[in-house]
């Protein structure tokens, strides 16, 4: 018998390996842009590895090790830090979603680091407008279920303590502009509490 908490632990290695796949993915990426630049036939690679999750979860899935299921579960909403490149093209993008309802916003490199990349289902997620800066794009729109508009932000916080402090304080006016849902993703390079430190 499979409890919760076996469920659970599961999910959490998927996870943890799908992490690293896609991370293994976008160095891929990055090597391939860099080299070569985005959208040509030499991205064949990134597209294959950046794949591997969806694979590597189906398989997990139909072995009862989570309650995905196999070709029906996909996310809503993926966001992505430190892509290191450019601009990120439809085809990269659609080739890893799996379909062509997505929607999505980017912030290219500053050089040798940063990029974000946020991507939706364009069916759950409608865009009505979207902001960001160096260190987060962030989309306004209507979700599926939800009432009232909601902002998905995808975030890379900085290292140094004065320029966290400087985005948290510009989304803080953002949020109390208005009175929208938010919903805060990504690497905050910041913990709440000494507690959060722990095993990281």
């Amino acid at each position: 018998m499979v409890t919760a908490k076996t469920q659970a632990r599961g999910m959490e290695k998927v996870c943890r390996r799908s992490l690293k796949l896609v991370k293994s993915a976008m160095r891929q990426k990055r090597r391939y842009s860099l080299v070569n630049g985005i959208g040509d036939n030499n991205n064949e690679q990134v597209l294959s590895d950046a794949n591997k999750v969806l694979h590597m979860v189906e398989l997990e899935s139909k072995n009862g090790s989570n309650n995905i299921k196999p070709g029906v579960e996909r996310p809503d909403m993926i966001a992505l830090q430190e892509t290191k490149s450019k601009i990120i093209d439809e085809e990269w993008i659609e080739e890893v979603w799996g379909s062509r309802n997505f929607g999505y916003v980017q912030k290219e490199d500053n050089g040798i680091s940063g990029g974000l990349l946020l991507v939706w289902d364009s069916n759950i997620f409608v865009y009505k407008h979207g902001i960001g800066d160096e260190r987060f794009v962030a989309v306004k729109g209507e979700r599926k279920g939800v009432d009232g508009d909601i902002f998905f932000v995808c975030v890379y916080g900085p290292h140094v303590g004065q320029q966290k402090t400087f985005l948290w304080n510009r989304l803080l006016n953002l949020m109390e502009g208005g009175n929208e849902a938010w919903c805060l993703l990504g690497d905050f390079n910041d913990v709440r509490s000494e507690e959060d430190r722990k095993n990281t």
